[in-house]
């Protein structure tokens, strides 16, 4: 959606929260890999510019602290609807999205704010799809 907003630095951290995310229940489906081949391409990375290095969020604090506003907000609905794609039962409390709402001092509020707005994107998509189709 917004990855092309992304700096070339934030682009690879980016891919690092995303593994992340894919990667929650200790392995990534092919719909995971292919969504993030997509997100590859969408940053203009090519698969040997950047290899995951699996950092987690403690890893990468002191970087996502100094991010601005705008690359946080490109983050949380990018990483919110890679997770809503595995699994609709997205909440504030998980691991991952709790750790950087307390970096970014962000509130469950603002979460759930995004967590709405890309549940409504995706339905939307989905809708256009469907008025696609020949019928």
């Amino acid at each position: 959606m917004f990855l092309q907003e992304l700096q070339k630095s934030e682009k690879k951290v980016f891919l690092e929260l995303a593994f992340l995310i894919a990667n929650k229940n200790g392995s990534i489906t092919p719909k995971d890999r292919l969504t993030f081949e997509n997100y590859r391409r969408e940053l203009g990375l090519a698969k040997t510019e950047y290899k995951i290095e699996g950092k987690n969020v403690s890893d990468l604090n002191l970087t996502l602290k100094r991010f601005p506003k705008k690359t946080q907000k490109v983050f949380l609905l990018e990483l919110i609807s890679l997770a809503l794609n595995s699994n609709d039962k997205l909440m504030a409390e998980d691991e991952v999205f709790k750790e950087l709402l307390e970096v970014w001092h962000l509130e469950k509020y603002d979460f759930n704010k995004m967590k709405r707005w890309v549940d409504a994107f995706n339905d939307l998509l989905v809708e256009g799809y469907i008025l696609l189709e020949d019928k």
